[in-house]
């Protein structure tokens, strides 16, 4: 599928002059020189690891154990017990069951590679996604800026599930901006498929499809045309979403597997644990700001956002007010721990629960680039800004288009 959206893409893109090309080319080399490293790192670790750290083993590689042997026992998902989490989804486990099926180290071996090739797709579709949105120079940009985050390429390694659902997350994302600007179907259906897998893959795949669900239906709704036209992409995208994780969302409503992490989410809860949120804002801002971490990464977005947020377009606002929404969500998240020490649950999970924001945090510093007048010196010309040519149906730079 990778392979199809990038030679889909490459000819959207707007053919470079000399002098563009040869620098573009330095962008290239340096580009592919530190996703190569990235990836390099990533499949280093996993061959070191073998899925042997926390949830890698806890959780996917020992559901993946129960269905290579036939599946797990009926008592299984509803056992109070905090390393199983019978009501994580099956999308990992299921997929190194596969490759536990090869005799020997192999098998092991390729199961703990699935967080690197996930982490190739990712880079994969952000290249071909941003090439068509803003050009090539741009999109090797982007794709590098996903590179200079250490925990990626760790995590990644290591065999946790949120390098796949942070694909899936900021895949769907860009996709979504796809449709917006070339209002072609099959991006709309890729951004439901891709929303779907991340409910497929981890609870936090939930609240990331429903955000970019309300993105999509909140800027249908208010184009300017006859409602049909407004309610049909909104009707795709929810069966496209929805196709992928059903079964499992039917299953948990029937089974009702057990989980241990969190206390009921109800308002009562929430207002009795509240004073629990500034903890919460100064932990996550400890968090962002470790640059052993994420580098530069996080600071750079507040600084360009500083700078440009005033400026930026329709399609970089609603950016932003997804990604505010989804590290919103996970910073509630925490009101609501049943954990003993909810500190503890912040400095196990937190990190991983910020690398899943990471591809939409790209696509909003993207945007942020391209506000910022030509002075400051790092934002994107506009010929480059443009991206490839203009698509059918689309070319216009606000995200709500009028009929």
């Amino acid at each position: 599928m990778c392979a199809r959206v990038v030679l889909a893409a490459t000819p959207l893109v707007v053919p470079d002059d000399a002098g563009d090309r040869r620098s573009s080319g330095v962008v290239a080399i340096i580009g592919l020189c530190l996703v190569a490293l990235q990836v390099g790192v990533a499949v280093w670790v996993a061959m070191g690891s073998l899925l042997r750290y926390d949830d890698a083993w806890t959780v996917w590689a020992t559901k993946a154990r129960l269905f290579l042997s036939g599946g797990p026992l009926p008592s299984y998902w509803h056992q109070q017990a905090y390393q199983n989490h019978p009501n994580y989804p099956l999308n990992v486990p299921l997929a190194e069951a596969l490759f536990f099926h090869v005799p020997g180290q192999i098998g092991l071996h390729l199961a703990a590679l699935i967080g690197s090739a996930c982490l190739v797709a990712l880079l994969l579709l952000f290249y071909a996604g941003l090439a068509r949105l803003y050009g090539r120079t741009t999109a090797i940009l982007g794709t590098a800026l996903l590179s200079v985050v250490p925990t990626a390429p760790q995590f990644a390694g290591y065999g946790y599930a949120d390098v796949p659902v942070s694909m899936y997350g900021g895949a769907a994302a860009l996709y979504l901006l796809l449709w917006q600007r070339a209002r072609r179907r099959v991006d709309l259906i890729l951004m439901g498929l891709l929303a779907g897998g991340a409910i497929w893959t981890k609870k936090e795949g939930l609240p990331i499809a429903l955000i970019v669900w309300l993105a999509l239906a909140v800027t249908e709704l208010a184009r300017r045309a006859p409602l049909r036209a407004r309610l049909v992409p909104v009707m795709w995208a929810s069966l496209a979403t929805i196709a992928l994780p059903f079964p499992w969302i039917l299953f948990s409503l029937i089974v009702r597997p057990v989980g241990a992490d969190f206390r009921p989410l109800t308002i009562g809860v929430f207002l009795a644990h509240a004073g629990r949120l500034p903890h919460i804002a100064v932990r996550f801002v400890e968090e962002v700001i470790d640059v052993s971490h994420w580098s530069l990464f996080w600071i750079g977005l507040a600084a360009l956002l500083a700078a440009a947020a005033r400026r930026l377009s329709p399609q970089g606002r609603l950016l932003l007010a997804m990604l505010a929404t989804q590290l919103a969500v996970y910073l509630a998240g925490y009101v609501f721990s049943h954990w003993q020490s909810y500190d503890d649950h912040i400095g196990s999970s937190l990190n991983r629960l910020v690398l899943q924001a990471v591809p939409l945090a790209a696509l909003v510093m993207i945007e942020a680039a391209r506000a910022l007048p030509a002075g400051y010196g790092v934002s994107l010309s506009r010929r480059e800004a443009g991206g490839g040519r203009r698509e059918a149906g689309g070319g216009r730079r606000g995200f709500l288009p009028d009929a």
